[in-house]
């Protein structure tokens, strides 16, 4: 959609985390599992503190174990800014992460974004979970590109809706909850 995760600035010395976990995958059918995200974030000084850490889990989240990190330098990405941060175009980043350990059947992923001290916005959006090569493959092609599907979650019909995606190659499969392919549509 046109929206994407929010952390609001703290500009005061607080110190917390806010987490975001996702539903379970089964990933077990990919050669080499992988998320891939986007993400902005600016400092409110020249020392910027914050963090934030990628974790996965194959038991239902009782256990999260370590998949990437950004740095303090890396989240605050955009420099300094004085007033409340809200990123451009060009002030977007991808980043993928890889790991054999996601090939189960019950991968949940943790977004933990810790705040210690001073900080400004910072975003995350276009979340993607698929076969490495494929999420590589796709940064900066078509970044204009949408594929929506209304509405999501849905018991019975749904739009399909694909945009700027010309002289691409398309599987459209539909999936369950439980991830089990339902139909091949194209």
């Amino acid at each position: 959609g046109n929206g994407s995760l929010m952390i609001n600035a703290s500009n005061n010395k607080s110190i917390g985390s806010d987490d975001m976990i996702s539903q379970a995958y089964n990933l077990s059918g990919l050669n080499t599992p992988a998320i891939k995200f986007s993400w902005s974030g600016a400092a409110v000084n020249t020392f910027p503190v914050n963090t934030l850490k990628v974790y996965y889990s194959n038991d239902c989240g009782e256990v999260w174990r370590d998949l990437g990190s950004l740095t303090p330098v890396q989240t605050s990405n955009s420099g300094y800014y004085d007033g409340s941060f809200v990123p451009m175009a060009s002030q977007w980043r991808d980043t993928v992460i890889s790991k054999n350990a996601l090939k189960s059947d019950n991968i949940r992923f943790k977004f933990e974004y810790s705040t210690l001290g001073s900080s400004n916005n910072f975003y995350l959006d276009n979340i993607q979970i698929g076969e490495e090569a494929d999420l590589f493959s796709n940064i900066d092609q078509n970044i204009n590109a949408r594929i929506s599907v209304f509405p999501n979650p849905s018991k019975d019909k749904v739009i399909l809706t694909l945009e700027n995606l010309q002289d691409t190659k398309l599987d459209i499969s539909i999936y369950n909850i439980l991830g089990k392919q339902v139909i091949s549509v194209f």
